[in-house]
């Protein structure tokens, strides 16, 4: 699975609850670009209590938002 400077979504989870993050945001970029990964962070972090905030340029499509809208727990969409 492609990651970020090689972060796994489980280091990422194991890291953030090493610091007792309480949430992990995607933002700054369309974070659906890479949705499968966003979503396999969302599955581990949720496993834990830590929540997925995303900040969305608004071009997701609706298929694609009721697909990951089990794993979003907070969302913005910048206009």
């Amino acid at each position: 699975m492609w990651a970020p400077e090689g972060i796994t979504p489980r280091e990422l989870v194991a890291t953030a609850k090493e610091k007792n993050i309480p949430s992990i945001a995607s933002t700054y970029n369309e974070p659906m670009i890479a949705y499968e990964y966003l979503r396999d962070i969302a599955i581990e972090a949720h496993k834990i209590g830590i929540k997925i905030v995303t900040v969305d340029n608004g071009y997701i499509t609706k298929r694609l938002a009721e697909k990951m809208a089990p794993f979003i727990d907070a969302a913005n969409i910048d206009i």
